[in-house]
This record gives structure tokens, sequence and C-alpha cells, in this order.
């Protein structure tokens, strides 16, 4: 006897319809434009949050270390959306200074072990200059803004005894404009983060 193989096919062949493809595809692009600001605006805060908090280390290390030295110490700003900033002994430090030997960089001396302390010159050791530079590319998307500076060279200045400081405010924004925080610096010496408009952990009092 011979037998005839078959195949069978089911009466209804189950797929995906083009309805089906649409409502999935809108979804998607629902998620994608309420999930993509949101994941955006994420990433401006923590930019800013990191800045913010970067700067107001810095403000209190170049107190402390004045009081260390016995000496003034001084930290500068240069603002807008290509911002840099330095803190130093040097008073008026050069900011655009990017290597510890060119004139009055933003430097502070560091002895490193090997006994030839140098002056501050690079003239004995320059391995005993540390250079104190920051901007923008360490926190791309930012902007900075300063207000309130007591010294007309855009820079902090902190006694070597008691620690007091010129006053000052560092604004700190998103270049998209939808984040701030500020970096307020009080007569004392006294650092604070605050956040203007209530977008942030930090508080918005007096700010």
């Amino acid at each position: 006897m011979d037998f005839v193989s078959r195949q069978i096919y089911p009466k209804h062949q189950q797929g995906v319809t083009l309805i089906e493809i649409l409502v999935v595809v809108a979804l998607l692009a629902i998620t994608l434009a309420v999930g993509v600001p949101n994941f955006r605006g994420q990433i401006e805060k923590r930019q800013l949050i990191g800045l913010a908090e970067q700067i107001s280390a810095h403000i209190t290390l170049t107190r402390s270390q004045a009081i260390t030295r016995s000496a003034p110490t001084y930290i500068k700003f240069e603002a807008g959306n290509n911002w840099r900033y330095g803190f130093s002994t040097n008073s008026d430090c050069n900011v655009n200074a990017t290597a510890v030997t060119i004139a009055n960089a933003c430097i502070m001396v560091i002895e490193d072990g090997d006994a030839d302390i140098d002056p501050g010159d690079g003239s004995v050791d320059a391995g005993d200059l540390v250079l104190n530079r920051h901007d923008v590319s360490e926190h791309t998307g930012t902007s900075l803004a300063i207000a309130n500076f007591s010294d007309a060279n855009s820079q902090i200045w902190f006694d070597p005894v008691r620690g007091i400081s010129d006053s000052g405010e560092i604004t700190v924004s998103s270049v998209a404009g939808n984040f701030q925080l500020k970096i307020k610096v009080g007569l004392l010496g006294d650092v604070r983060i605050c956040a203007p408009d209530g977008n942030f952990s930090y508080s918005s009092a007096n700010c």
C-alpha cells in the first residue's frame, strides 16, 4: 500500500496585521516622546550638580590652603559658555594658561619630596608646581556666570589668618536653559549651593 504524505495547514494562520504594527509604532513614538526629554533633563541635572559641587569643593580647598600656607589664596573665574577657572597663590592668575611654566599660571607649590623647593616660578623644581585649572570640557553643555564679586578681577580672595573672603555668586546653568544652581560665598568664607528654581534637592531659600 502506498502512502501519500500530505502537509496539513491550519485553516487560519495567525500573523501580525497592519493595524497591530501601527499601534506598536504609535506606542513606541509616545514612549520616546515622553522618555527622551526626561532622560536629557536628568543628564543636564547631573552635569550641573557635578559642576556646582566641584566648584564648591575647590572654593573650600582654596580657603583651607590660605590658612595652611599662611598666605593669601585666590580663585578666579572666566564666565560664559566657554568658562574656565583656576585657584592659586597668585593673584589674578591666568586661567588660560595650560602649563605650569606659563607666566602667572593658576598654580600652587606642593613639595614633591626631593628637597628642592621651588619658589613658585619653576626656577628650582618645576615638579613642585601644580596646575589648578578647570574648564567647560569637564562639564559639557554648561555655562557659568558670576555676580556680586567684590574683586574687580573676577576672583575671590581668602585671608590667611581667619579665612575670611570676598563675597560672590557663581551661577551654573545648562546651555539649554532648563536648570540653574548657584554657589554663594559669604564674607566669612562660608560656601553653599542653592537652587533658584527649586528643581533640585538643594534649598531655594535666599537664592
